[in-house]
């Protein structure tokens, strides 16, 4: 079995991608930071470790000199009408990595204290002792961090960190615009004598859905006229001014993080690629700040999982540093035929070497592998043409001499 069927058995049986997708993904960049936990348990999975994910109010990370050394996981159980957290710590020490566990009850007036693992019967088969695993110099779990807090050294910080305010503002500015949608609903004026009778004698207003019915008075007038029409009416909104509110507050929460272009919003009316693309700009920045960052996590996260599953098949972990390739969808960005039609007269004219070709040819969608194999390829072809051109000119050199033509090389 090869190290990619390993990868793909442990992300079919993890469901790792709906985990990154809906939950790792989204999480980080709404809360700032979170964290993968690697498991290994025999009786729900024999032969792969199992990942499941915490969110950043369940985990805290121990941090020293700037380098996350440990994870702090928590997982809360009510049991008997009583609350209890389990505290699991993991981390490293002396080079190798261990697995630490302290059960809590959490009472009513917000202490804390340790009861015996065997309180419960989730924990009671953990060892108070913990978990070594020897020569393991990494933590049994992930941090997924994208944009860090320079306030609190290992942590992250959300997206939308200082635009709080400014969601506020956009739902007060939905709230008057949905008010002012109700208050402009027409008003119906109908005559009284002119409505059907209940059985005490009151008028029945007609039941037609979202609409208002008001009785109108039907008293003659000085010439002894009474009015019997309907009256509809319709008071004048300036709707404008909260619709414009919303844009620009949707503006302000955009700055920085995506472009309004992303969002479908009009900036200018150009509709050329290249014009789409400058107004992408924003959100490419964004995008490959964040596969930065969830290109290390989750190749972290793979090589972690390959050495516990060797771990769990032979009881020792010879290797952990893999060559693992992360591929993302591209967006935004040229085709390959145009990309291929850009950069070909450079690689014919050796304005360009081999390594930069392959690099902006196939960018993330090759691994480091794979392009050393079109690398490769491309040098025996180069030099297949250079012994094909060297003998083509020895063998037209004796029949130019036999013409009389000079012999330039002298």
């Amino acid at each position: 079995e090869t190290k990619q069927q390993e990868i793909d058995d442990i992300v079919k049986k993890t469901g790792l991608t709906s985990i990154i997708n809906q939950k790792q993904m989204p999480m980080t960049l709404s809360l700032g930071y979170g964290a993968f936990k690697v498991i290994v348990d025999k009786e729900v999975c024999k032969d792969s470790p199992l990942i499941e994910w915490y969110n950043a109010d369940d985990v805290e990370f121990i941090v020293k000199h700037g380098k996350v050394i440990g994870i702090i996981y928590k997982d809360y159980y009510r049991v008997d009408k009583k609350d209890y957290v389990l505290i699991e710590i993991r981390r490293i020490m002396h080079g190798d990595s261990y697995i630490e566990y302290c059960l809590c009850r959490l009472e009513k007036n917000n202490e804390v204290s340790e009861v015996p693992l065997d309180t419960l019967e989730e924990t009671k088969d953990l060892s108070p002792d913990g978990l070594c695993i020897k020569g393991l110099d990494r933590i049994l779990g992930v941090p997924s961090v994208f944009f860090y807090d320079n306030d609190k050294d290992g942590y992250g910080k959300s997206i939308l960190a200082n635009k709080i305010d400014l969601f506020d503002d956009l739902d007060q500015d939905l709230s008057q615009a949905s008010q002012t949608s109700r208050v402009s609903t027409p008003v119906e004026y109908y005559p009284a004598d002119t409505l059907e009778r209940n059985a005490n004698g009151g008028a029945k207003l007609p039941h037609i859905y979202n609409r208002q019915f008001i009785a109108s008075s039907d008293y003659p007038d000085d010439d002894g006229h009474t009015d019997g029409q309907i009256i509809t009416t319709q008071p004048q909104l300036n709707f404008n001014q909260y619709t414009d509110k919303c844009r620009a507050d949707l503006d302000f929460i955009l700055t920085g993080v995506l472009s309004p272009a992303t969002m479908g919003i009009e900036v200018a009316k150009k509709d050329n690629a290249e014009a789409q693309r400058e107004k992408e700009k924003i959100t490419i920045m964004t995008r490959n700040n964040v596969i930065d960052r969830q290109t290390s996590i989750l190749t972290d996260l793979m090589e972690l999982c390959l050495a516990l599953k060797e771990y769990m098949t032979t009881g020792a972990i010879s290797l952990m540093d893999y060559d693992i390739g992360i591929k993302f969808d591209e967006f935004a960005n040229p085709s390959f035929e145009n990309i291929a039609q850009s950069l070909l007269p450079l690689y014919q004219a050796q304005a360009m070497s081999v390594e930069m070709f392959i690099d902006r040819l196939y960018g993330d969608s090759l691994s480091d592998e794979e392009k050393q194999a079109e690398i490769e390829k491309l040098q025996q072809a180069q030099q297949q043409d250079d012994l094909d051109m060297s003998s083509l000119f020895d063998e037209q050199e004796p029949q130019a001499q036999e013409n009389g033509m000079p012999d330039m090389m002298g």
